[in-house]
């Protein structure tokens, strides 16, 4: 699984590229935020099993990791500040987060998708960088950081607004870091799920009647946004957007 093979990743600084196959089912909650140890990991999804270099690949390969629903298979750490690459992978139905980051070194996310993470409001675990923020990357306490987000589809990521606790960023969320960079993207359906509207001002969505800030986007840091696609990403309708 990806998780055992961040694991193998942080405990020896030879090994600097991951490579990943088919598709990868998580199995246990991962309470791990691993910590690269090498200068600069690579995570590389869409192999077939028969390449020996990055560009054998098939030209459309991704390599899907599914969550199940209950599961986190992406929680980096990054205190030593290495830096991180991630490119043709899918993340789907993580339980809270596609990708959870904190600590320095600089992140890039490369041709990956995001798909249906996740309508899970808490868990019981506990692990560094843990948030209902961001559900497709969430990045957080990321000191000196600078993320950058290219030619990504983030599709359907749901936030949940249950009593007031969904927080902000359905798709992407950075805070604590130095810069974010958002580029060629498409970014639909993300935001709380949209429920028949009741009576008065309120949704009457089972999700409660609290909303979730930058369905699409939630940014506290200097953020670019480059030749993007926002289409449906949503929100419920509030009865008060000052409490």
């Amino acid at each position: 699984t990806l998780e055992q093979a961040l694991a193998a990743a942080a405990a020896d600084a030879t090994k600097d590229e991951i490579w990943i196959m088919g598709t990868a089912v998580s199995t246990e909650q991962v309470t791990t935020a691993f910590d690269p140890a090498a200068a600069k990991l690579t995570i590389r999804g869409g192999f077939t099993g028969s390449e020996d270099d990055p560009a054998e690949r098939p030209a459309d390969g991704v390599t899907y990791v599914d969550g199940q629903g209950l599961y986190n298979a992406c929680i980096l750490a990054n205190t030593t500040g290495h830096d991180v690459e991630i490119e043709r992978v899918a993340f789907m139905r993580m339980a809270l987060n596609g990708i959870t980051k904190t600590g320095g070194g600089d992140l890039w996310v490369e041709n990956c998708l995001f798909l249906t993470n996740s309508t899970a409001s808490a868990q019981e675990a506990s692990w560094t960088g843990k948030g209902v923020a961001g559900r497709a990357i969430r990045v957080s306490s990321a000191s000196g950081a600078n993320i950058v987000v290219t030619n990504c589809q983030i599709r359907a990521n749901r936030q949940t607004s249950t009593g007031g606790n969904g927080g902000p960023g359905a798709a992407l969320c950075f805070s604590g870091c130095a810069s974010a960079l958002v580029v060629d993207c498409k970014l639909h359906r993300n935001g709380v799920e949209m429920e028949e509207n009741g009576s008065g001002s309120s949704s009457g969505s089972k999700n409660g009647d609290s909303g979730s800030l930058g369905s699409a986007i939630y940014t506290t840091v200097p953020t670019t946004v480059l030749r993007c696609e926002f289409s449906a990403n949503g929100n419920n309708i509030r009865s008060s957007w000052t409490s």
